[in-house]
């Protein structure tokens, strides 16, 4: 369940980087957005090689370790940003398996007591049918 809510998240998360290009640029504009594409190339190899590991932990040892880092570090990339909505996401599944822990007990609970009610019935419904083969066999 965690690695297909992890991959779904991964795949969402990639196609929503694709950032949409005005199509009348000007020409200094079109130079200013190469440099600063260039340059944004350069970072990100590096912090998808961090998060790429990151992930590699979270998925193998289920710790957010690197993953908090990552948000740390890189604030404001695309990267954090992942990472956080993957330290989100791991904590609400956390969140969740409390919840559903916690309704587990109860109704281990709940089926003890209606086992014990269930012995406890079935005694008495020994008891009636002794009883009833007494009455039976005075009567004759």
């Amino acid at each position: 369940m965690k690695f297909i809510l992890l991959y779904s998240l991964l795949t969402f998360l990639t196609g929503c980087s694709v950032a949409p290009f005005a199509t009348r640029l000007k020409p200094q504009q079109q130079q200013q957005q190469q440099q600063q594409q260039q340059q944004q190339q350069q970072a990100p190899i590096e912090s998808a090689a961090l998060f790429q590991a990151a992930l590699d932990e979270f998925v193998a040892a289920d710790t957010l370790e690197k993953m908090t880092k990552i948000q740390q570090q890189a604030a404001g990339s695309v990267w954090a940003e992942y990472a956080g909505s993957i330290i989100l996401l791991a904590q609400k599944h956390k969140e969740q398996l409390v919840r559903e822990q916690t309704v587990n007990r109860q109704l281990a609970l709940d089926l003890a007591s209606l086992q014990q009610h269930n012995m406890h019935l079935n005694g008495k419904i020994e008891q009636l049918k002794t009883l009833l083969i007494e009455q039976e066999q005075l009567a004759q």
